[in-house]
């Protein structure tokens, strides 16, 4: 299938053009699908790629899963959401909580009744629960139906649950994602915060920057990605990258492997 590569800065827009025949700016695509019937236009029949060199812009998903979804148009009962994160973005307490933020688009996808989601490659459970609290716990609790969360190597060994009763969370390894059931569609997001092989020391160190390290390597990134495509139609895929790279050449490398699994 062609892809629509969607691109929200220079880097993107340089990284776009240089190696796909199809590409828009984000501000265009989304000004495009304010009007009615140009959604599906602006799509066709090509696969749209959204890419931003921002780890923080990951809530533009909310818009970019809605947009690509209505341009089908597709039932979201037919939909699986495979978000691909360090972080599970459902937090609460959070600075205007109610407003769509990085930290908590998940919820807002939630409420917008997307009901198969997987978070995968979460490492936010390896902290107490005095750091993410008990109200948090009892978000997840809530939504475990809607929400399952896959975690990496070893996760059993390595999270403090303290007061939580991490039985009730239904927590999954990487390797029950290769197992798990597809729906028709799906839209995968990945958050590069997730992987090793993205989240490289850089002016300091990305750990430093933003205290995260993802444990997913980039083989398991493309295992996974290749299972989804073999057992459901990918609609679209997100890209959000940690900026400030020393090595941008090698990142946008694994980002082309990545696309060009699909």
């Amino acid at each position: 299938m062609q892809k629509l590569i969607i691109y929200s800065d220079n880097v993107t827009e340089r990284f776009a053009k240089g190696n796909y025949p199809y590409t828009i700016s984000r501000d265009m695509f989304h000004r495009i699908n304010w009007f009615p019937l140009l959604p599906k236009l602006a799509i066709g029949n090509r696969l749209p790629i959204f890419l931003s060199w921002c780890q923080s812009n990951h809530h533009f998903d909310f818009q970019n899963i809605n947009n690509v979804v209505n341009s089908r148009p597709i039932n979201k009962e037919d939909l699986s959401l495979e978000i691909f994160d360090y972080h599970t973005d459902m937090y609460l307490g959070l600075e205007r909580s109610e407003e769509l933020n990085m930290g908590n688009w998940v919820l807002h996808l939630i409420n917008n009744n997307y009901s198969d989601i997987s978070i995968v490659g979460v490492v936010d459970f390896t902290r107490t629960s005095s750091f993410v609290g008990s109200q948090q716990y009892e978000n997840y609790i809530r939504y475990k139906e809607q929400v399952s969360f896959f975690l990496g190597k070893d996760f059993d060994k390595k999270i403090d649950f303290k007061e939580w009763d991490s039985s009730q969370l239904k927590l999954k390894s990487l390797e029950d994602f290769l197992k798990k059931p597809l729906r028709k569609y799906s839209f995968v997001s990945l958050d590069c915060d997730v992987s090793c092989d993205f989240a490289n020391p850089v002016r300091g160190g990305a750990i430093k920057i933003y205290g995260v390290r993802g444990e997913v390597t980039i083989d398991e990134l493309r295992e996974m990605i290749n299972y989804i495509n073999k057992h459901s139609e990918i609609i679209g895929l997100s890209i959000h990258f940690i900026g400030f790279q020393t090595d941008e050449k090698k990142w946008l490398n694994n980002v082309k492997s990545i696309i060009d699994l699909i």
